[in-house]
């Protein structure tokens, strides 16, 4: 059950159905999903980790601002969680990512003609 929370939760977030800073409430999201607040309550867990949610003390969850610009430095330090989350954008929003080139310097050859 925490794992298709979770899996909505992430989808309502990510598609901008829940935006930044609105409030997870426990009791309004067993009602939004037909869920009890334990698997709610396991699934906001696993999104604090994947940098989705924040838990404020004394204020709950609410969920937190995506910057594109974050996803493409996490990504390039190898941040798991975060490229997991980053990976799951619509891939408009990527900045585009440098490849490397091998061997640059080697010359070009002509194709054979027949």
């Amino acid at each position: 059950m925490a794992e298709a929370a979770l899996e909505r939760l992430r989808e309502a977030i990510i598609m901008g159905e829940l935006t930044p800073g609105t409030p997870l409430r426990l009791e309004d999201l067993g009602r939004r999903l037909g869920m009890s607040i334990s698997p709610i309550r396991e699934a906001l867990r696993q999104l604090e980790a994947l940098g989705l949610a924040e838990h404020l003390p004394h204020h709950g969850a609410k969920v937190m601002r995506l910057d594109v610009e974050e996803c493409a430095s996490s990504s390039r330090s190898g941040s798991p969680s975060r490229a997991w989350h980053c990976a799951a954008l619509p891939s408009s929003s990527h900045p585009p990512t440098p490849t490397p080139r091998a061997h640059t310097s080697m010359p070009t050859t002509k194709r054979a003609e027949r």
